[in-house]
């Protein structure tokens, strides 16, 4: 059985920097795909109050998958902007 805690993604965005982020962004958005790319766009925002444990559940298993995508592209002074972030859609 695979280790869950270990990224085995493999990627073809480039590393973020200054002057890539244009590609990055449509790479990443293809790496993602629909199912992924709501969390990062907001459009797939967090569950309210009302919401049951499984849905929260649900919620945080695909946005912790689309920052697994994201996470290994982001180095350097990117990185120092997204440190805090919580969510994907925050990142």
């Amino acid at each position: 059985m695979a280790n869950p805690f270990i990224n085995t993604t493999i990627t073809t965005i480039n590393i973020l920097s200054r002057k890539n982020y244009e590609e990055w962004c449509f790479k990443a958005r293809v790496e993602l795909g629909s199912e992924l790319y709501g969390y990062v766009d907001g459009s797939r925002p967090q569950p309210g109050d009302d919401a049951t444990a499984a849905q929260v559940r649900e919620w945080e298993k695909k946005d912790r998958e689309a920052k697994k995508i994201l996470l290994p592209t982001i180095t350097g002074a990117e990185w120092q902007l997204i440190r805090g972030c919580e969510t994907a859609h925050e990142m």
